[in-house]
């Protein structure tokens, strides 16, 4: 049987095979459990930044990861709600929308303007005339604080 971490091709009796054509350590990106005769790709909210591995680990708090885009974590957009095992960039919290990045400063999530209302990251529109909007809280163009 293939030992965890190394890949192993089918019939293969070294549990540690290495230079072989059809047997190696598992490349960084994937995992290979032991027994497996093939490698495989860490799921989503995982990553494996080594070779070697039989485990990916979980993607760390403040970054996602999508091994389809990148085996390593990729940070997150600043004051986004980004936990433990995301696997995706995950929107700008109700009330605030992404600024873009510039050649001098990264992508962030922003209050929202007190005269706009914002909504899965973006400014949507003006808030209704009449009604109170409060920057950085704002969902609905008519909010029901008055």
């Amino acid at each position: 049987m293939c030992k965890e971490g190394y890949l192993c091709g089918e019939g293969l009796k070294i549990a540690t095979p290495v230079g072989l054509t059809n047997g190696d350590k598992c490349v960084k990106g994937k995992y290979c459990s032991g027994g497996l005769i093939h490698d495989m790709v860490c799921p989503d909210g995982f990553y494996s930044n080594e070779v070697g591995l039989a485990v990916c680990t979980t993607c760390p708090s403040g970054n996602y990861c999508d091994a389809s885009i990148k085996a390593d974590p990729i940070p997150c957009i600043k004051n986004s709600n980004c936990d433990l095992g995301v696997k995706r960039q995950p929107i700008c919290p109700g009330g605030m929308y992404k600024m873009n990045a510039t050649s001098s400063t990264p992508e962030v999530c922003s209050e929202c303007p007190s005269t706009k209302y914002c909504r899965a990251g973006l400014q949507v529109d003006n808030c209704v005339a009449g009604y109170v909007c409060s920057a950085g809280i704002n969902t609905v163009p008519n909010p029901s604080i008055g």
